[in-house]
Protein backbone atom coordinates (compact mmCIF):
# COMPACT_ATOMS: atom_id res chain seq x y z
CA UNK A 1 0.00 0.00 0.00
CA UNK A 2 1.40 3.38 -0.94
CA UNK A 3 1.80 5.99 1.78
CA UNK A 4 -0.09 9.13 0.88
CA UNK A 5 1.10 12.64 1.57
CA UNK A 6 -0.95 14.21 4.38
CA UNK A 7 -2.82 16.55 2.01
CA UNK A 8 -3.60 13.63 -0.32
CA UNK A 9 -4.89 11.58 2.61
CA UNK A 10 -7.16 14.43 3.78
CA UNK A 11 -8.45 14.97 0.25
CA UNK A 12 -9.23 11.25 -0.07
CA UNK A 13 -11.20 11.38 3.20
CA UNK A 14 -13.10 14.43 1.92
CA UNK A 15 -13.96 12.61 -1.30
CA UNK A 16 -15.15 9.52 0.56
CA UNK A 17 -17.32 11.55 2.93
CA UNK A 18 -18.91 13.40 0.01
CA UNK A 19 -19.56 10.10 -1.75
CA UNK A 20 -21.15 8.65 1.39
CA UNK A 21 -23.25 11.80 1.86
CA UNK A 22 -24.52 11.37 -1.69
CA UNK A 23 -25.46 7.75 -0.99
CA UNK A 24 -27.11 8.46 2.39
CA UNK A 25 -30.69 7.29 2.60
CA UNK A 26 -31.86 9.86 5.13
CA UNK A 27 -31.23 13.48 6.10
CA UNK A 28 -29.52 12.66 9.39
CA UNK A 29 -26.90 10.44 7.75
CA UNK A 30 -26.36 12.96 4.96
CA UNK A 31 -25.80 15.76 7.51
CA UNK A 32 -23.35 13.56 9.41
CA UNK A 33 -21.23 12.89 6.31
CA UNK A 34 -21.33 16.53 5.25
CA UNK A 35 -20.14 17.57 8.72
CA UNK A 36 -17.31 15.03 8.47
CA UNK A 37 -16.45 16.49 5.06
CA UNK A 38 -16.26 19.94 6.63
CA UNK A 39 -13.99 18.73 9.43
CA UNK A 40 -11.58 17.05 6.97
CA UNK A 41 -11.54 20.25 4.90
CA UNK A 42 -10.63 22.24 8.02
CA UNK A 43 -7.77 19.85 8.70
CA UNK A 44 -6.62 20.15 5.10
CA UNK A 45 -6.60 23.93 5.41
CA UNK A 46 -4.83 23.75 8.76
CA UNK A 47 -7.54 25.12 10.97
CA UNK A 48 -10.04 23.70 13.40
CA UNK A 49 -13.41 25.11 14.36
CA UNK A 50 -13.62 23.39 17.72
CA UNK A 51 -11.47 22.77 20.78
CA UNK A 52 -10.17 19.38 19.60
CA UNK A 53 -6.60 20.18 20.62
CA UNK A 54 -7.72 20.84 24.19
CA UNK A 55 -9.48 17.48 24.41
CA UNK A 56 -6.51 15.44 23.18
CA UNK A 57 -4.27 14.36 26.07
CA UNK A 58 -0.70 15.60 26.04
CA UNK A 59 2.20 13.22 25.55
CA UNK A 60 3.33 13.94 29.10
CA UNK A 61 0.30 12.03 30.40
CA UNK A 62 1.37 9.12 28.21
CA UNK A 63 4.79 9.20 29.89
CA UNK A 64 3.06 9.16 33.27
CA UNK A 65 1.15 6.03 32.28
CA UNK A 66 4.41 4.36 31.24
CA UNK A 67 5.95 5.29 34.60
CA UNK A 68 3.09 3.58 36.43
CA UNK A 69 3.41 0.54 34.20
CA UNK A 70 7.11 0.18 35.11
CA UNK A 71 6.25 0.47 38.78
CA UNK A 72 3.70 -2.33 38.55
CA UNK A 73 6.04 -4.59 36.57
CA UNK A 74 8.78 -4.18 39.16
CA UNK A 75 6.45 -5.26 41.98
Amino acid sequence: MAILHKADFFQEQINQCRRLAGQASNKSDREFWLKMTQRWEELLLGRSSDDTAERIPKFSSFRRVRRFAKRYRAA
